[in-house]
């Protein structure tokens, strides 16, 4: 296993790094899922001195950005210029300046917004989302001239940056189709947000954990019907539900609803299902990287991810991937975890992946890719789940 304590060697120097990106309360625990409040905490880790800055417009100009886009099919056309201006008024030179000027831009949908060295930080590109929301909103379209000026400002973005850094291999290869050379990419994964240590667990009971907000698009209803034929053969299975799944009423489904992690009762409701359970079974009808995976196998606990996305990366070899159209493989691996050996062993591989995803050696690896290091940093490397024809 890897010592995510031990002390890493140190860095050049102290530097300011802004970390830009747009959204409500950015920077806060709960935006993008905690990734930028992640990262920031793991660049003060390493001796850096993080700072946010908001890419949003001011919202007044939002009404004239609706009419514009439906006009021209463009994003942010003829705005770009306010949002850059109000960018560098908010910037303080006292944060950094110069050639000391560091920046992580975590998103691509506004341009080159500042002077000085820049990496991007991001989960997928434009053209990997578009088929993928296909799968879960049959119908959904964009304007063709708005996805390609997307497209245009995404890869001028990888072009201008100092590197690309993605979160998992299967974003790498999306960079890498834009013509960017992959010496350039950089797989730094993400990192848990949600540590719970479980030294003891009962594997002789199957308990099977679901966590997920997008129910529809983490294949919540696909579980539940293949949890309903595992339990003909295995009725002590037990699972439960967390986050934003409807009612329901089958044998041996427990509903938690949506548990928050900032508030205490409910950050221990999550805990106390993390150290019950025997292995946690998402399997995505597309998933980019997916934190839960590390954060269960932070706990010790093996995954059931999906091969659509990068959750190969976050699963590693603590767990194993299926087709997620496909209910046949996902109820052979739900079958194979019913095994307290097998669970066992995936559960010990999936804590040693995690502890390659803490978010201070994710800064490393974004400050690596920065070239703010006294030596190179390797990537992540590459993550191989259990092949499920071998369960």
């Amino acid at each position: 296993m890897v010592d995510s304590q031990k002390p890493l060697p140190q860095t050049n120097q102290r530097t300011p790094v802004g970390i830009i990106g747009r959204g409500p309360s950015f920077g806060s625990a709960r935006a993008w899922s905690g990734t930028p409040a992640g990262l920031a905490e793991g660049l003060s880790q390493m001796g850096h001195e993080p700072f946010f800055i908001s890419a949003d417009l001011p919202s007044w100009l939002n009404p004239l950005l609706r009419v514009s886009r439906a006009l021209t099919g463009r994003p942010d056309p003829s705005f770009g210029f306010v949002q850059l201006r109000l960018l560098r008024k908010r910037y303080r030179p006292t944060q950094g300046d110069g050639p000391s000027r560091k920046w992580v831009q975590m998103g691509t949908d506004f341009g080159q917004p500042l002077p000085g060295d820049f990496v991007t930080f991001e989960d997928m590109t434009v053209r990997q989302l578009l088929p993928l929301v296909q799968v879960v909103s049959p119908g959904f379209s964009m304007h063709p001239r708005f996805v390609e000026a997307r497209v245009r400002q995404q890869e001028a973005c990888y072009r201008k940056a100092v590197a690309c850094c993605v979160a998992s291999h299967w974003a790498a290869e999306g960079v890498e189709a834009y013509g960017i050379e992959r010496e350039k990419i950089h797989v730094t994964g993400l990192g848990c947000n949600h540590q719970v240590d479980v030294p003891r667990r009962d594997w002789s009971t199957p308990r099977f954990l679901f966590i997920g907000m997008a129910w529809a698009r983490k294949n919540g209803e696909g579980v539940v019907e293949a949890f309903e034929r595992l339990r003909e053969v295995v009725p002590e299975a037990q699972l439960s539900l967390v986050g934003d799944h409807p009612e329901v009423d089958r044998p041996g489904v427990t509903g938690y609803g949506p548990l928050r992690l900032d508030v205490a009762s409910e950050r221990a409701e999550v805990e106390r299902l993390l150290r019950l359970s025997t292995c946690l079974v998402v399997p995505s009808l597309y998933e980019p990287f997916g934190m839960v995976y590390p954060e269960a196998g932070w706990a010790g606990l093996p995954s059931i991810g999906t091969v659509v996305g990068g959750c190969a990366d976050a699963i590693g070899g603590g767990g194993v991937v299926v087709d997620p159209q496909d209910s046949s493989q996902l109820l052979a691996a739900m079958s194979a975890l019913c095994n307290p050996q097998l669970a066992m062993s995936l559960g010990e591989a999936a804590r040693a992946r995690a502890e390659l995803l803490t978010w201070r050696l994710v800064a490393r690896r974004v400050m690596g890719a920065l070239g703010v290091l006294d030596q190179a940093e390797s990537d992540l490397p590459p993550g191989h789940p259990l092949p499920l024809e071998s369960l």
